[in-house]
């Protein structure tokens, strides 16, 4: 069973902005036994060079070392590609030529580029490609502890809060979640000054109710409600509480190029000094389960594993499987009761855990009956 089957990490073969993107794969590699597609996109003008045959050499063996790096750190190489092309087309088409949960790309391109502003191949990247993006501020060593996702209940905000809680869990990581309420135009700082109790109350409730809706077993979520300018909101909490990772559900609202992200996303992307996880019409985490498995214990095992993560609905099918290899496993149908209380399904959950208890007390006399015919065949 895997979350994150593969990534790639899009380098510049600059040391100083290449480090943290570097230990982010190896990160990611290690924390979900992902694959890593280690990529540099030499600029189509490098064809042109007249010192093409030096700079190749000296870019190949530099590229080499990085490999090495990388593998060396612990991370799971399957790929390592240095082609030439068209930056940010090259990189968005060699994800999807892998297929690949993940690209992890820094946000700054080159050496002169404040490595916390956005660079230009990174911007254009986020913009145009499908693929979840995490783009690279932070060099995550020291361990993601404090992940924030902005939610506002549209499906990008569900499906980045999914995610969300996914990095929490196998980070074992705090999960914040912030709403803003939104003020903006003349009146925004009187309109936030009188909002009142009532309505920040009613805000909180709603918001509490539609993290409920999700599996949150084994993390700790705290929800926050802001009033104000998103971008201005999502700023100052990131300046006061030490976030590690922002994820971010992204949506445009309309078809020209610049607008494919949304103007927050873009602030958050080119301002703050937290990695962020951008995420558009599909999911960063992704469940891959292994087809071959044969063993009821196995499909119970990995029922159990399911459960740990989050996936109760596919747990469900797992321990399904146990009853089809034997319908009196007790343990599945109390598994599976489990599931549905987390789902929040009580008449299923009560049936099954009825279910099982039947089928327990069943095989209890079978036992007690078995070894009152075994006496009487002794004494006889």
């Amino acid at each position: 069973m895997k979350l994150l089957q593969k990534i790639l990490v899009a380098t510049s073969l600059n040391r100083n902005s290449d480090s943290a993107v570097l230990s982010t794969g190896v990160t990611l590699s290690k924390y979900f036994d992902s694959q890593a597609t280690l990529l540099h996109v030499l600029p189509d003008q490098f064809k042109k060079s007249l010192t093409k045959k030096v700079v190749e050499i000296v870019i190949k063996e530099e590229f080499d070392k990085i490999k090495q790096e990388f593998q060396n750190a612990g991370g799971v190489l399957e790929n390592a590609e240095l082609v030439t092309g068209k930056p940010f087309e090259t990189i968005i088409d060699k994800a999807d030529e892998h297929d690949v949960n993940v690209i992890v790309i820094g946000a700054s391109d080159s050496e002169g580029t404040d490595k916390k502003s956005l660079g230009f191949i990174t911007e254009k990247v986020v913009r145009k490609a499908h693929k979840p993006v995490w783009v690279v501020k932070s060099d995550p060593k020291a361990g993601i502890r404090h992940i924030l996702c902005a939610y506002d209940y549209s499906a990008p905000a569900q499906r980045a809060l999914k995610n969300a809680i996914h990095l929490a869990r196998r980070f074992q990581a705090t999960l914040d979640v912030i709403h803003v309420i939104e003020t903006s135009g003349f009146y925004s700082r009187y309109y936030q000054q009188n909002i009142d109790s009532q309505t920040r109350s009613r805000e909180q409730k709603r918001l509490e109710k539609a993290i409920d809706q999700f599996d949150l077993y084994g993390i700790d979520v705290k929800p926050h409600i802001a009033t104000g300018e998103v971008f201005e909101c999502l700023e100052e909490y990131v300046k006061s509480t030490p976030v590690d990772l922002l994820v971010l559900g992204t949506i445009g609202r309309n078809s020209s190029s610049r607008s494919l992200i949304g103007s927050t996303a873009e602030n958050v992307l080119k301002y703050l000094s937290c990695s962020v996880v951008t995420l558009k019409a599909a999911d960063a985490i992704q469940l891959e389960i292994d087809s071959e498995i044969k063993e009821l214990e196995s499909h119970y095992q990995l029922g159990r594993q399911l459960m740990d993560q989050g996936f109760a609905q596919q747990a469900i099918g797992q321990f399904q499987i146990c009853l089809s290899i034997d319908a009196l496993y007790a343990p599945a149908w109390e598994a599976i009761a489990e599931s549905y209380e987390r789902l929040d399904e009580k008449e299923l959950a009560t049936h099954h855990r009825l279910k099982a208890k039947e089928i327990r007390t069943r095989l209890w006399h079978l036992k007690i009956n078995a070894e009152i015919r075994s006496k009487r065949s002794l004494l006889d």
